[in-house]
């Protein structure tokens, strides 16, 4: 599950209503509470302070309203019905209010977590020192910014691999040499199998290069109680190093790549730009906001914002993005290097680069699928 965890000290006060209702009841430990908060027993009071602030949660910033206070109403209703009665330590509350929130909805990036008193400490944590701003940015550079591998394949086709995306406004300088690289490619493909996501930026920046004029990728809409923010994402109107708006793009997937790397194959692929290669994404759009919940001891993690693509008029969410050359993830690279080299063949007019493409075409294809000889031929 991919989550965008809000600094406890802000998610403090945006739930400053839930934890006053929850107050109602005493939600200091119990007799017999244990050391470990999971085994902590709950009394009626704290499951209604627990149920409460997690409806509060759910009515105030899940990503769907309508659905947000269906579930909040059935699970007041279940606890003034007694069915959380049987649940008698925190962490059996937990689960079944996930249990119970993720039925009702389907979603499963609805999750609610015991957590111990550390985890709520210190309460400004949202605040960074000059230190660990400089770590965070030595640690990214040493990923080189999610940029792994970038490669001239047969037949002219350039390979970019990836494993995160990083926010363009540090990585945009290594983003922009590995495109100038591919620059002078027909074709690209873009390895995204083992890519965790990370900042819908790069996928702004990213498709950039494969345009020739602004393009809105999608509109982000993010939901803080009774408003909803929507902000459009396009591309840049200027993209360093390289005009790739010509090249054939292929990205290729997994069911691991989730998130960002999967809005940029999303956006790509409705926008009439990509072809996609490999398996279904894992078809997680929904980022999740942290709510945490110190006197209690848990955190509840709410999907809070969503995608919607101006030619789809939705998003991933649930369903991945779904190949159109389907092959197992293993298989995907040499699937999009062949299917690259044919539409490069089939648009060349020239002989000789027509020729060098057939040859890079025979080459992938005998890699690809070796030639087998039984015994007895190669007896003979």
């Amino acid at each position: 599950m991919i989550r965008r965890t809000m600094g406890k000290a802000a998610a403090r006060i945006a739930l400053a209503a839930a934890i006053a209702i929850a107050r109602a009841g005493p939600a200091a430990p119990q007799a017999g509470d244990a050391a470990d908060p999971r085994d902590r027993a709950v009394g009626e009071a704290t499951r209604s302070a627990v149920v409460e602030s997690v409806a509060v949660a759910l009515t105030g910033y899940y990503v769907f309203p309508d659905a947000g206070e269906r579930m909040a109403e059935t699970i007041r209703r279940r606890n003034r019905d007694g069915a959380y009665a049987e649940c008698l330590t925190l962490f059996a509350l937990a689960q079944s209010l996930t249990e119970d929130l993720r039925s009702e909805s389907g979603d499963g990036h609805l999750r609610i977590m015991v957590r111990p008193d550390a985890y709520f400490e210190p309460a400004a944590d949202d605040t960074s020192t000059d230190e660990e701003a400089a770590r965070v940015a030595e640690e990214e550079a040493y990923e080189n910014f999610g940029f792994l591998e970038v490669k001239r394949l047969r037949g002219n086709v350039g390979y970019l691999r990836m494993n995160g995306f990083y926010d363009a406004g540090r990585a945009g300088p290594t983003a922009a040499a590995a495109m100038a690289f591919l620059a002078h490619s027909d074709a690209v493909l873009i390895d995204l199998r083992l890519t965790l996501g990370g900042s819908p930026t790069m996928d702004q920046l990213l498709a950039s290069w494969f345009f020739d004029r602004p393009t809105r990728l999608s509109s982000f809409h993010r939901r803080m109680g009774d408003s909803t923010d929507v902000k459009q994402h396009w591309t840049q109107p200027f993209a360093p190093g390289a005009d790739l708006s010509k090249a054939d793009l292929f990205i290729l997937t997994s069911e691991q790549t989730p998130s960002a790397a999967e809005a940029f194959a999303y956006d790509m692929k409705h926008l009439g730009r990509a072809t996609i290669v490999g398996d279904t994404t894992a078809g997680a759009a929904h980022p999740c906001m942290e709510h945490v919940f110190p006197d209690l001891n848990l955190s509840f993690d709410v999907p809070f914002a969503r995608a919607v693509h101006p030619v789809t008029g939705t998003d991933w969410e649930g369903t991945g993005v779904i190949p159109d050359i389907a092959v197992p993830e293993e298989e995907a690279l040499a699937a999009a290097h062949l299917a690259a080299l044919e539409r490069i063949r089939d648009r060349t007019i020239d002989d000789r680069r027509r020729a060098g493409t057939e040859w890079a075409l025979d080459w992938v294809r005998g890699t690809a699928e070796p030639a087998r000889l039984s015994e007895r031929e190669m007896e003979e």
